[in-house]
C-alpha cells in the first residue's frame, strides 16, 4: 500500500527525484523477485535511468508506464512458486520464428494431449512504424522485435491451454533470447514485449524456460514464410491490440498514432 501510494504521488506530482528513484529501484527489485517467473522486471529500467540523471526531475512517459504497470498489476499479483514435484507437471512446447523482409511470423505448440497447433500472421505495419520511430530503425531492420513476439504471440492466442504447465519455448534469435530469459532488455521495444509477455505467462501460471534453436532445426522456419504445411492443425491467429496500446503509452506524439481506436 505503501508503494502504491508513492506510485501514485509520482503521477500526481508528475515529478520524480534521482535520489527517490534510486529507492524505489531497489524497492521494486526486490519485489519482482517475489513475483511468479520474470514478470516486471521489464519495468525497472525507467527508475534506474532517473536515478542516474542529475538535476532531472520531470516525469517522461516511460516513468509515467512504469508507474501505472506496477499500480495496476502489484494489488494482484501472482507470488514466486517453486514447484515440489515439476516432473508430474504437464509439459507444452512451441517454437516461433520471424521473417525480417514480410514481418511475417509463425509458431507451433505441442499439447501434453498430442494437439499441435500452428499460426501464422504478420506483424501490422503501423506496429512496424512505432518500432521504427522509438529505435531510429529504417523500417527494415526490426528482426531483434518481429522475433521476440513470437513468444507473445503463443501466450496470447493459446496460453489458456496450457494453464499450469511448465512451458519450453525455442527460438533462433540470440537478442530476443537474451531478453526474455534476463525478463528485460535494452532496447525500450523489446521491455515493453518482454515485459507483456512474462505478464501473461504469470496470470497463466506458466512456468516458461527459453532456449535457442538452430534455424535448420527449427520447424516453423518456413512457416514464418508463409509456408503453412506441417505436423500442425492450422488456426487463426491474433496480433494482441494491447500491445499497441502499451507502445503509445511510451511514445510522446506519433501523427500516425493519433485516432487509434483500440478494440
Amino acid at each position: 500500500e505503501a508503494t502504491i501510494s508513492d506510485l501514485e504521488n509520482i503521477l500526481r506530482e508528475r515529478r520524480l527525484t534521482p535520489g527517490f528513484a534510486g529507492k524505489l529501484y531497489g524497492r521494486m527489485q526486490w519485489a519482482s523477485s517475489t513475483i511468479f517467473g520474470r514478470f516486471g522486471r521489464a519495468m525497472l529500467r525507467s527508475f534506474s535511468r532517473r536515478q542516474h540523471e542529475p538535476g532531472r526531475f520531470n516525469l517522461n512517459n516511460q516513468i509515467k508506464a512504469a508507474c501505472e504497470f506496477w499500480i495496476r498489476n502489484l494489488p494482484n499479483v501472482r507470488p514466486r512458486e517453486v514447484p515440489i514435484n515439476p516432473h508430474l507437471m504437464p509439459l507444452a512446447i512451441s517454437y516461433s520464428d520471424g521473417e525480417g523482409e514480410t514481418a511475417g511470423v509463425g509458431c507451433a505448440l505441442w499439447l501434453p494431449n498430442g494437439t499441435i497447433l500452428g499460426g501464422y500472421l504478420k506483424v501490422p505495419s503501423i506496429i512496424r512504424k512505432m518500432w521504427a520511430r522509438r529505435e531510429s530503425l529504417d523500417g527494415v531492420r526490426d528482426i531483434y522485435q518481429i522475433e521476440a513476439v513470437g513468444p507473445l504471440l503463443v501466450l496470447y492466442n493459446w496460453g489458456h491451454m496450457f494453464r499450469d504447465h511448465l512451458w519450453i519455448h525455442f527460438i533462433d534469435n540470440e537478442g530476443a533470447l537474451a531478453s526474455l530469459a534476463k525478463g528485460s532488455s535494452s532496447v525500450l521495444s523489446g521491455e515493453i514485449i518482454v515485459a507483456y509477455t512474462h505478464e501473461l505467462a504469470a496470470q497463466c501460471g506458466i512456468l516458461g524456460w527459453f532456449d535457442r534453436v538452430d534455424s535448420a532445426s527449427n520447424p516453423v522456419d518456413k512457416l514464418s514464410r508463409g509456408e503453412m504445411r506441417g505436423p500442425w492443425k492450422l488456426v487463426r491467429i491474433r496480433f494482441p491490440v494491447e500491445l499497441l496500446r502499451r507502445i503509445t503509452e511510451f511514445e510522446d506524439a506519433l501523427p500516425f498514432s493519433q485516432g487509434i481506436e483500440f478494440q
